[in-house]
C-alpha cells in the first residue's frame, strides 16, 4: 500500500552553502525538487521512464516560506505529499525540518502540471499517479497562487542573461531553478546584503529555450517587498512573475 507522505533526509553539503556556511535559497529549492522526484521513484514512475513514454511534470506556481536557514553539515528531513488533484495538475506540499532538533526550516505549496512532453501541452494526469499518491489535504502554506503577471513599480532594475546549454533540463527548457538564480542576481544590493529572504511566490507562464535573451526585472513595491518579472527580450513576453519578502536580521 502506498503512503501519502514521502520522507527523505539529506545533509547540507559544501556546494549548497554561501560563503558564511548558510544554506542558499536555490539549494533549498533543489532539495524540494529532489524529494518530489524521489516520490516518483517510489511508485515506479521515475522522471526518465516518463520521458521515454512522452510525459512529464512541470512546475506551474509555488509559495515558499523560509523559516530558518540551515548551515553546513546540518541534516534536513523533507516531507512531501499531494494535497489536491485536478484533472491536469496536482498540488504538492513540502515541509522541511532539522533532523536533529525538529526546527522548522521551510514550507512550500506548489502546483505541477502533467504534460505531453513531445507535443508540449498539458494532459490528464495518468491514473498511476492518482492511485499511488493518496491525497493528504493538509496545506504547508495557506496562500493563493499567482495566476498572471504582476505589475512592476515605476522604478525597477533590469539584468540581462542568455540561456546556456547547462540551463536546459530534461524537459528541454530552462530549469525552474535557473529562473530563481536569475531573480536573486537581480535583487538590489541593499536587500541582498542586509536582509534575509523570508518568502517567495512565483508563477511560470512560458518556457525559455536555448539561446534566448532574458530580461530579469526587479522593483520595490513596498517596504521589504520586491516584484520580479522574467521577460523574453525578443518579443517582450513575460515568462515568469513573482514577489519576494525580506526582513532585517
Amino acid at each position: 500500500m502506498y503512503q501519502a507522505v514521502h520522507s527523505t533526509s539529506a545533509k547540507v553539503t559544501y556546494n549548497q552553502v554561501d560563503p558564511s556556511g548558510r544554506m542558499r535559497n536555490i539549494s533549498l529549492m533543489h532539495m524540494l525538487e529532489e524529494a518530489a522526484i524521489e516520490h516518483c521513484d517510489v511508485i515506479d514512475r521515475d522522471v526518465f521512464t516518463l520521458l521515454e513514454e512522452g510525459f512529464g511534470w512541470i512546475l506551474l506556481s509555488g509559495s515558499l516560506r523560509f523559516d530558518h536557514y540551515p548551515r553546513y553539515n546540518d541534516r534536513i528531513n523533507t516531507d512531501t505529499w499531494i494535497s489536491h488533484w485536478r484533472p491536469h495538475r496536482g498540488t504538492r506540499e513540502f515541509l522541511l525540518k532539522d533532523d536533529n532538533t525538529g526546527r522548522l526550516v521551510a514550507r512550500a505549496s506548489t502546483q505541477w502540471a502533467y504534460v505531453n512532453a513531445k507535443e508540449r501541452h498539458i494532459t490528464p494526469v495518468a491514473k498511476e499517479f492518482l492511485e499511488r499518491w493518496p491525497v493528504k489535504t493538509d496545506r504547508a502554506v495557506e496562500s493563493q497562487f499567482i495566476k498572471r503577471p504582476l505589475p512592476l513599480p515605476p522604478k525597477y532594475t533590469t539584468e540581462t542573461f542568455t540561456v546556456r546549454r547547462h540551463d536546459i533540463d530534461s524537459n528541454n527548457h530552462v530549469h525552474n531553478g535557473r529562473f530563481l538564480e536569475w531573480v536573486l542576481e537581480t535583487v538590489p544590493n541593499n536587500y541582498f546584503e542586509n536582509r534575509i529572504l523570508t518568502s517567495l511566490e512565483g508563477r511560470f507562464i512560458h518556457e525559455a529555450r536555448l539561446h534566448d535573451r532574458i530580461l530579469v526585472q526587479a522593483g520595490e513595491r513596498a517596504d521589504n517587498e520586491l516584484v520580479h518579472n522574467v521577460v523574453r527580450q525578443s518579443d517582450g513576453v513575460v515568462l515568469s512573475t513573482g514577489r519576494s519578502q525580506w526582513r532585517f536580521p
